[in-house]
């Protein structure tokens, strides 16, 4: 029922309406990222921790697209929202983890002023532009949904549509810091068919971005080795059974993505190394990075609970990458270690990448 009522939200052309307001976003990131304070003073290298730039981005984009809401986080990162977002997001107990949402929410409500007084708006059709018909505008004009709803839509929102991606972009800029040559590659693609987000900003459409392979293959392949989301539950509807196990009704059911995005039977010997080009070239189910089964891709689970959010994340993903690449060479720096923190979403345990401006003039 709720995603029969949400759907309008997550249509094609819904997201694509939403890809001038991700390149405005991404524009604001790297304003932020070469302005004079962006580097850390303790450090003699200009470096930044670039998880929490992915947060604090991916956090305004949704504010917008979701509620409607500006948060500011890249200009304003000593915000209460953010810092509050920021406190409730780091590793705590387990008992901590299972009620997080909840504390997330009312932090939030108190110290964002975020649309919760919101009966007014009840029946009205969404607004035709992009950032008036936010997700919450559209769950609000559906009139399906109760309050109590509404409130679980939010922090789905919020968290699931937001520290995911900034986790999954982490992990990209992990693995190109590790391979310039898939920075080089990118950057030449994205000069000769974007406008150069720093010397020649002006806006885009989901067209431009659905002709850009390297970008597209990074992004894939980034996805299915660092599956943001370590485990999703289920619950046995029925006595049922998995091989010779038996499930009985009501048993939880732990899915770890990773455990099939990386079968060697189904995706080859290198399942575990970060390889683009098996998304690209003319072999069979190229597609599908060549994976022997079309149910090979977990990252967004499958079948009808398939992650309603999806194109939303790629789309985002690739934006925020596109005006990174293009801007910046990345250099990871001494704290990349590149192992997964513990934590809601399996991000890099600290990344600090070096960044330096090229070719300004071009693009």
């Amino acid at each position: 029922m709720q995603r029969r009522h949400i759907n309008p939200a997550f249509t094609r052309k819904r997201i694509q309406d939403l890809y001038p307001l991700f390149w405005t976003k991404s524009k604001g990131l790297i304003d932020a990222l070469t302005s004079n304070n962006w580097h850390r003073p303790d450090k003699p290298e200009k470096s930044v921790d670039i998880c929490k730039w992915m947060s604090r981005a991916t956090l305004d984009i949704i504010g917008i697209a979701g509620m409607g809401q500006e948060f500011n986080a890249v200009q304003h990162p000593d915000s209460g929202l953010y810092q509050t977002y920021q406190t409730l997001f780091k590793p705590r107990q387990i008992a901590r983890r299972l009620t997080k949402q909840f504390y997330l929410l009312r932090s939030l409500g108190h110290q964002a002023n975020l649309p919760f007084r919101y009966p007014a708006c009840k029946g009205q059709p969404p607004a035709p532009n992009a950032e008036g018909s936010s997700l919450l505008f559209i769950a609000l004009a559906c009139g399906g949904f109760t309050d109590d709803d509404l409130v679980s839509q939010l922090m789905s929102f919020l968290i699931a549509g937001h520290e995911t991606t900034a986790s999954a972009l982490s992990w990209c800029i992990v693995m190109v810091c590790k391979r310039p040559e898939m920075q080089a590659k990118p950057r030449d693609e994205l000069r000769s068919g974007l406008p150069n987000p720093r010397t020649n900003f002006h806006s885009v459409n989901a067209n431009e971005f659905d002709t850009l392979p390297c970008l597209n293959v990074i992004c894939n392949e980034t996805l299915r080795l660092f599956s943001p989301a370590p485990l999703t539950i289920r619950v046995a509807a029925k006595d049922t059974g998995l091989f010779d196990h038996v499930i009985p009704k009501g048993t939880p059911i732990f899915i770890h993505p990773c455990a099939v995005n990386l079968s060697r039977d189904l995706w080859g010997h290198d399942a575990m190394e970060w390889n683009p080009e098996r998304w690209i070239g003319n072999m069979r189910n190229n597609n599908s990075g060549r994976a022997t089964s079309n149910q090979a891709f977990l990252t967004f689970l499958q079948g009808e609970r398939r992650c309603i959010g999806e194109g939303f994340a790629k789309g985002e993903m690739k934006v925020l990458l596109a005006a990174l690449v293009s801007t910046f060479e990345m250099e990871s720096v001494e704290g990349g270690k590149g192992d997964v923190k513990d934590g809601f979403t399996a991000k890099p345990n600290g990344l600090f990448v070096k960044l330096g401006v090229v070719n300004e003039d071009s693009g």
